[in-house]
C-alpha cells in the first residue's frame, strides 16, 4: 500500500514539474546576402513584339534592385532609345522600344550596362562591395570614376530583305543630299558675278532650296552631322553677300 501511494506521489511531482517548463521558441537568423564570389554574368536577348517594338531581357546574377541602363540604336537610321530599370528575381527586362509604329527593318546593336557602384542602393554595395572591389569577369570595366559591367549585341528586327530595302534608301537619301548640296554651292559661287537685281532673283529661289534640303536632311543620323551642318551653311552660301563666298567654300569642304 506505502509502495503503491509512493509511486502516485513521484507521478505528481513529475507531472508538476513538467508543467512549469517555459516552451522557448526559436527565433530564425535574418538572412542576409553574401558578398559576390564569382563572375558577373549577364545572358541577354531580344525580341520583338507584335507591334514591332523590341523587349530587351537578360538573365544575371546580380543582386536585387541593380539599377540597370538598357540602349537600343542603329546609328544609320539615327535611331537611339534608353530605359532605365533594375535587377528583380535574377532578371532584366526592358518595356516595348522603339516607336508605336514599330521599329524599321534593320539590324539594331543594343546594350545592358550596369552604372558605376557609388550610384547604386546600399542593398547593392553591400553585395558588390563599396567600391565594386566584389564586381569581376570579363564583362567588367575599371574606368577613372569606378567600375561598371555591361554587354552589348545585336539582332535583327523585320525581314533582310526590307532590311536592305531601307539602307539602299538611306544610301540613296545621303547621296541626294551630297549632291544637292555640291550644286548649290557652285550656284552660290556663280552669283557673285550676277547684277544686284539678278542675284536677288536668283537667292529668292536657291534659298528655298536650300531651306527644303535642309527639312530633308533632318533625318540623317548624328553620324552625317557635318553635312546637316552644311544645309544649314548652304543658305548663306547663295545670297547675295560678297562674304558668303566662304560659306560656299565651307561647303563644299564637308562633302568631300
Amino acid at each position: 500500500m506505502n509502495k503503491i501511494l509512493l509511486s502516485t506521489l513521484l507521478l505528481l511531482l513529475v507531472g508538476c514539474s513538467d508543467s512549469k517548463k517555459e516552451t522557448v521558441e526559436s527565433t530564425p537568423a535574418p538572412v542576409i546576402q553574401s558578398v559576390m564570389n564569382e563572375d558577373v554574368i549577364l545572358f541577354p536577348k531580344a525580341s520583338i513584339t507584335s507591334s514591332g517594338q523590341a523587349v530587351i531581357e537578360c538573365r544575371t546574377n546580380l543582386p536585387d534592385n541593380t539599377s540597370v541602363l538598357i540602349s537600343l540604336e542603329n546609328e544609320t537610321l539615327g535611331f537611339n532609345a534608353q530605359y532605365k530599370t533594375s535587377v528583380s528575381g535574377g532578371m532584366i527586362k526592358s518595356v516595348p522600344m522603339g516607336p508605336a509604329s514599330g521599329l524599321k527593318s534593320a539590324k539594331y546593336s543594343a546594350q545592358i550596362m550596369i552604372p558605376i557602384i557609388e550610384v547604386q542602393p546600399d542593398s547593392v554595395k553591400a553585395v558588390l562591395g563599396k567600391h565594386g572591389e566584389h564586381m569581376n569577369g570579363s564583362l567588367v570595366n575599371k574606368g577613372s570614376i569606378g567600375k561598371t559591367a555591361s554587354i552589348t549585341f545585336t539582332f535583327q528586327a523585320g525581314s533582310y530583305e526590307d532590311a536592305k530595302k531601307e539602307a539602299v534608301n538611306h544610301d540613296t537619301l545621303v547621296a541626294d543630299i551630297k549632291a544637292k548640296l555640291k550644286e548649290l554651292a557652285y550656284e552660290g559661287i556663280a552669283m557673285k558675278k550676277l547684277s544686284l537685281s539678278e542675284c536677288g532673283n536668283s537667292m529668292r529661289r536657291y534659298q528655298s532650296e536650300a531651306d527644303a534640303l535642309r527639312t530633308k536632311a533632318n533625318s540623317l543620323p548624328m553620324k552625317y552631322i557635318e553635312m546637316k551642318a552644311a544645309t544649314i551653311e548652304v543658305r548663306m552660301c547663295v545670297s547675295c553677300k560678297s562674304s558668303s563666298i566662304d560659306s560656299c567654300d565651307s561647303v563644299l569642304s564637308a562633302i568631300k
